[in-house]
């Protein structure tokens, strides 16, 4: 569609983020009409692909669409195809957050496929906490970042409920 604006989403590498960006995606999408780009590694868009799959209201996935950015966890010491969580002994999830800065070059070409497509940088960038190289992203692309912090949620509610912070 002409002039709609684009948001796209960098949701860091665990079931625990994807799911919840993708719910995010379509509660965007769903308000808004805009198209959502979700952005990550190969086997994490092959798993958010399974699950648009098997939950799928095609009205509202039409615009969502999912981008792989390129990632070799073996470059960065880790296991082959670690490329989540899931993947990896908790001694590593550490290891993980620091490759994830590898994907800033993917993201970067991704967002230029996007300006040179649309004639436009897209609306905003929503990344995930630990992507702290998001923020130089989307400056130097001339768009904004939003920075999803939704582990406060569940914080927050622990300290409601409970009396005490998680």
């Amino acid at each position: 569609m002409e002039g709609q604006e684009h948001i796209v989403m960098l949701p860091f590498m665990a079931q625990g983020h994807l799911i919840p960006f993708l719910a995010l995606a379509r509660k965007i999408q769903q308000r808004t009409g805009f198209t959502i780009t979700i952005a990550s590694t190969t086997l994490n868009i092959q798993y958010l692909s399974a699950t648009i799959a098997s939950t799928s209201n095609s009205q509202l996935d039409s615009n969502i669409h999912l981008a792989e950015l390129s990632f070799c966890s073996t470059d960065y010491g880790l296991p082959p195809n670690a490329e989540n969580t899931e993947d990896l002994p908790l001694s590593k999830i550490a290891d993980l957050v620091a490759a994830s800065t590898g994907l800033e070059a993917p993201a970067h070409r991704l967002i230029l496929d996007i300006i040179a497509k649309e004639g436009r940088p897209p609306l905003c960038i929503v990344s995930d906490m630990y992507f702290g190289w998001a923020a130089n992203l989307a400056n130097n692309l001339s768009t904004k970042e939003l920075i999803d912090f939704g582990f406060k949620c569940f914080k927050a509610t622990c300290r409601k409920r409970v009396g005490h912070t998680c």
